[in-house]
């Protein structure tokens, strides 16, 4: 789904509304910032990103959807905090000149703030054929085509036993729904 596609929701459109409007406020205050932007991104497991060399903050419009306002008020807060910290002190980390613009701006100073993300839909599983089973070492948004020369750390006997699977069957087969010779191993693709 494509960005303008979502917007086209009119909550989430007013909640980009508000969020620009802060924006522009940030930017009022602080004329460093006149010459950076503020958009929207596509990302699934973070909140919002500062790219100092495209003088760029955005936020994913999936935190959008799935947070309230004081969660995103919070990120741009965050951002902004990381602009600023660039721009005045050059700090490009969650420093102490960070920490500093970040309670200057009213913000939270933890580094990952807890909010939601949408469900990935795969599970990387180890799976073992020759007793059945699969341990689920982290889950998924999209696959990669490298799985087979994968191994978990420290294992390298696991090479060639990684496959994504989807969440939904990982789900089953924790549930004793799926038997392990129905489940749908994905290595190649």
């Amino acid at each position: 789904m494509s960005i303008e596609a979502t917007l086209n929701n009119s909550e989430i459109e007013a909640r980009f509304y508000a969020l620009r409007q802060h924006w522009g406020v940030f930017q009022q205050d602080y004329k460093i910032l006149k010459d950076w932007n503020f958009s929207l991104d596509k990302a699934k497991r973070r909140g919002g990103a500062c790219f100092f060399h495209k003088k760029l903050i955005t936020l994913s419009i999936h935190h959008i959807e799935l947070n309230d306002e004081a969660v995103l008020i919070d990120t741009l807060i965050h951002e902004v905090a990381h602009a600023l910290a660039w721009e005045l002190d050059q700090e490009n980390s969650h420093g102490a000149k960070w920490i500093k613009w970040v309670s200057i701006l009213g913000g939270s100073s933890a580094v990952t703030g807890k909010f939601n993300t949408p469900k990935a839909k795969w599970c990387l599983v180890l799976a073992c054929h020759s007793n059945g089973t699969i341990e689920k070492v982290a889950v998924r948004h999209k696959r990669s085509r490298k799985i087979k020369s994968w191994y978990l750390r420290g294992r390298p006997s696991t090479q060639g036993m990684l496959y994504y699977l989807a969440a939904t069957q990982w789900q089953a087969w924790a549930d004793n729904k799926m038997l392990f010779e129905e489940l749908d191993l994905i290595q190649s693709f």
